[in-house]
């Protein structure tokens, strides 16, 4: 009776474990690697959209990341959404344009990006890239999605991995194969 338990048991583990080790080989195989041209002569006008609320700490190591990717077409817009820090000023002193928003009933990303794309609804650019306020963003990257975007007509995600600072704890360690292995 006892080997009857465990052998349901195993069955009923390895059902989950093959089920992801499924999902895992189909991503592999059947991966459609978008072939980004160099770049073209009418690039995308692009549009980062940064939506940040109190990230003071971390703002300028994002902004950075992007602003040195974006042509004089291009624009880094930040919303900085019910700061009560410098997120708006140390934005808006490397470049980026600041929209403020200060709303204490409707609160979160979602309404810093729906305010966002309302502003951008003005002006409309091409491509709109968004990024968390607190992600640094890999060369390249910028241009890379917004031909990706532009040649397939179609939205388009990024790989976005954690990545541990050295020498990290047994517990990062296994959040950032986790996300590894979420997101790629």
């Amino acid at each position: 009776m006892i080997n009857f338990i465990l052998f349901i048991a195993l069955v009923v583990l390895t059902i989950p474990v093959s089920f992801l080790l499924l999902q895992i080989l189909a991503a592999i195989l059947l991966a459609k690697s978008v072939s980004v041209s160099s770049p073209s002569v009418t690039r995308p006008t692009i549009a980062v959209l940064m939506p940040a609320h109190n990230e003071a700490l971390v703002i300028a190591q994002a902004a950075q990341s992007v602003l040195m990717q974006l042509s004089n077409q291009d624009q880094l817009l930040v919303v900085a959404d019910n700061c009560s820090d410098d997120t708006a000023t140390i934005a808006k002193n490397l470049g980026a344009k600041i929209l403020e928003r200060t709303n204490l009933n409707q609160r979160g990303k979602g309404y810093a990006l729906d305010y966002g794309i309302q502003h951008l609804k003005n002006k409309p650019p091409q491509i709109v890239i968004i990024i968390d306020s607190d992600c640094m963003v890999a060369a390249g990257a910028i241009n890379t999605l917004a031909q990706a975007c532009y040649e397939t007509q179609r939205p388009t995600q990024a790989l976005y991995l954690m990545l541990s600072q050295p020498n990290p704890s047994l517990k990062a360690s296994v959040a950032a194969f986790a996300w590894l292995v979420k997101n790629k």
